[in-house]
C-alpha cells in the first residue's frame, strides 16, 4: 500500500496524460520538456500536501500513523522516480524504441525480487528495510538513465519547453482514459476496500489482482504497441498479415487461456501460491476475470479509434464517458457492498468484485456504442465461433473428467491450444511469423 499503491495513485496527478501525449509517434517528443518540468512541479505540490495532511490521509486508509513521516518520505522518493521514468518511457514508446521503456519499468521489479529474496534467505524481516528496498529501487532506472550514454543523449530535450496544443492535450486525455481507466478503477477500489474493510481485506483483494495480472499483462502489452503503431502515418499494418491485428488476436487467445485456468482452479492456485490463509481471495476471483476479458476488447477498440481519429470531436466520447463513469463507480461500489452485506453475503466483500466487473462491462459497451469505427472488432469475431468451440470443448472435458488440479491445468493448456491452432482461429504459420516479426 505504501510502497506501490499510494505512489501509483498520486502519480496520476503528477503525470496526468503526459505518457499518452509523448507516445504519439509523430508529435510526442516535442512536449518532453514540458512534461518533465510540469511533472516535477506537481511532485513538489503533492509532497507538501502529503507532509501537511499525512495523518488524516493515513487514518482514512486505516494505515497506522506511528511512522507517518518515514512513510511519507518513502512515498515521495517513489513518486519522484516513477514520475520521471514515465516521461522517458512515453518518449521512447513514441520513438518506437519499445525495449527501452520495458527495461526502465522492469528494472525496479527485478531488483526488488533479488533483494527481497536475499532478505528472506538471511531471515531479515524488518519492515523499515523492506520499505526502503521498495522505495529506493525505484531510483535505479533514474540512475541508469543518467549513467548510460545511450539514454543520456535525450536529456537535452528537457530544455525545450513547448506547451502542447489543444488537440494533443485532448488526444492524450482520451488515451489516458484508455490506458489509465482500469488503473484508476483499481486505485479507487483499493481506497474503498482499505477504508471499509481494513488492510487485511485489502491484502485479499491485492492477491486477486496478482493472480489476474497475467491477463492484465496481455492488456498492457497490446495497448503498449497499439497507440504508436496506429499513429504511424502508415497505419495499414494494423490489418496486414502478422500486423497488430494478428498480434492482438494471439494475445486474446492467451487471455482466454489463463482466464479459464483461474475460473476452473482458483482455490488450488491461491492455496499453492499463498496458503489456505488467503483462500478468501479465490471466492470471487472468477467475477474479476470476466471483467478483464471485456477490458481487453474495450482497450483494443478504443486505442485504434483514438489513434486514427482526425478531428478533436472524435476524442470526446471517451473523455466524457470516463469522467461520467468513474464517480458513479465509486458510489456503485459502496451501494453494492451494503446490498451484499444486508443480503447475508458476509461483510459485503463480494460487492467489490461485482462492481468492478459491472463497470468494465459497461465501459466496453459504451466504447462499442460510441466508436466511430467498429471494424477492429473483426479481429476478435472473425472465425470467433472456432474460439467459442475451443472454449466449450475444453470446459466440457474438464467438467466431465474432473481431473486433479495440476493434471487439469496441463490438459487445459494442451486441448485449448491445439483446438485454437488447428481449427484455424490462430493459424500456426502466422503465429510463428508473429513471433519472428520485427
Amino acid at each position: 500500500m505504501v510502497a506501490l499503491t499510494i505512489p501509483g495513485m498520486l502519480q496520476i496527478i503528477t503525470n496526468l496524460n503526459f505518457y499518452e501525449m509523448l507516445s504519439h509517434s509523430t508529435e510526442g517528443k516535442k512536449y518532453f520538456g514540458f512534461s518533465v518540468v510540469f511533472g516535477l512541479a506537481m511532485v513538489i505540490i503533492v509532497s507538501l500536501l502529503l507532509f501537511i495532511f499525512n495523518k488524516e490521509f493515513f487514518s482514512y486508509l486505516n494505515i497506522p500513523t506511528e511512522q507517518a513521516n518515514f512513510l511519507v518520505v518513502m512515498i515521495i522518493i517513489t513518486l519522484f522516480a516513477q514520475s520521471i521514468i514515465v516521461d522517458f518511457a512515453g518518449l521512447f514508446a513514441g520513438l518506437k524504441y519499445y525495449s527501452r521503456p520495458a527495461i526502465l519499468t522492469t528494472l525496479p521489479t527485478f531488483l526488488r525480487l533479488i533483494i527481497v529474496a536475499a532478505l528472506v534467505i538471511f531471515q531479515i524481516y524488518s519492515f523499515e528495510i523492506i520499505i526502503l528496498v521498495f522505495s529506493l529501487s525505484s531510483l535505479i532506472p533514474f540512475i541508469f538513465l543518467i549513467g548510460s550514454e545511450k539514454y543520456r543523449q535525450y536529456l537535452p530535450l528537457i530544455k525545450t519547453i513547448q506547451i502542447p496544443p489543444k488537440t494533443i492535450i485532448i488526444f492524450g486525455l482520451s488515451v489516458f482514459f484508455i490506458n489509465g481507466f482500469s488503473s484508476i478503477v483499481q486505485y479507487l477500489t483499493k481506497i474503498v476496500v482499505s477504508h471499509e474493510f481494513g488492510l487485511t481485506w485489502l491484502g485479499y483483494y491485492d492477491i486477486s489482482l496478482t493472480l489476474t495480472s497475467v491477463i492484465l499483462f496481455a492488456v498492457v502489452t497490446m495497448n503498449f504497441i497499439a497507440i504508436p503503431e496506429a499513429t504511424d502515418p502508415d497505419n495499414s499494418s494494423i490489418y496486414r498479415k502478422g500486423g497488430l491485428g494478428d498480434v492482438t488476436r494471439a494475445l486474446f487467445c492467451f487471455v482466454i487461456l489463463f482466464s479459464m485456468v483461474i475460473i476452473f482452479y482458483p482455490y488450488y492456485i491461491v492455496t499453492l501460491l499463498f496458503s489456505t490463509d488467503y483462500i478468501i481471495s479465490a471466492q470471487y476471483l472468477s467475477i474479476l476475470v470476466i471483467g478483464f476479458i471485456f477490458l481487453y476488447i474495450q482497450t483494443f477498440l478504443a486505442s485504434i479509434n483514438i489513434a486514427t481519429a482526425k478531428n478533436t470531436k472524435d476524442f470526446l466520447p471517451l473523455v466524457f464517458g470516463g469522467l461520467l463513469l468513474l464517480p458513479l463507480f465509486y458510489f456503485l461500489m459502496g451501494f453494492l457492498i451494503t446490498q451484499f452485506r444486508d443480503a447475508g453475503y458476509g461483510n459485503g466483500f463480494a460487492g467489490v468484485y461485482v462492481s468492478v466487473t459491472t463497470l468494465l462491462i459497461v465501459w466496453t459497451l459504451y466504447t462499442i456504442l460510441f466508436s466511430k469505427d467498429r471494424a477492429p472488432l473483426k479481429v476478435f469475431f472473425e472465425k470467433g465461433e472456432k474460439l467459442v468451440i475451443a472454449v466449450v470443448i475444453t470446459s466440457a472435458l474438464l467438467i466431465f473428467l474432473h481431473p486433479a488440479p495440476l493434471t487439469g491445468i496441463c490438459l487445459l493448456f494442451i486441448v485449448y491450444t491445439s483446438l485454437v491452432l488447428f481449427s484455424g482461429y490462430l493459424n500456426i504459420r502466422m503465429f510463428v511469423e508473429i513471433l519472428h516479426n520485427k
